[in-house]
């Protein structure tokens, strides 16, 4: 994103904090949830760069059900957000396994489940 709003004519660039950062920063404990607290949530969006596909592609689905059981927006729904798209970039997102085996379910990159 930039900003054109500088004193200088170069457009100022907004960069997303490092995703450690907004795990380490936040009062998880203090945001809602439909199921109570952020609290548990540094550790699912942890598991979002694990390096086994399935792990991130159930961490996916918990870290999302966390914030938009019944398409609703919670207090932690903003840093969520804000941490999925700081690792958009991360290499262990664009990685997964996209064809099937017998009797497997197909694990699909992270950044596009996230990005879905």
């Amino acid at each position: 994103m930039t900003d054109s709003r500088g004193q200088s004519d170069e457009p100022v660039v907004d960069e997303l904090p490092h995703y450690q950062e907004i795990l380490d920063s936040t009062d998880w404990a203090s945001l809602e949830t439909p199921y109570g607290t952020g609290e548990p949530l540094p550790a699912v969006l942890a598991r979002l760069l694990h390096t086994d596909p399935a792990v991130r592609a159930a961490a996916v689905v918990e870290a999302l059900r966390a914030v938009t059981h019944q398409n609703t927006i919670y207090e932690a729904t903003l840093p969520v957000a804000l941490y999925a798209a700081s690792i958009l970039n991360h290499s262990a997102t664009g990685a997964g396994e996209s064809g099937q085996d017998a009797g497997h379910t197909p694990h699909y990159p992270t950044r596009a489940a996230l990005l879905d």
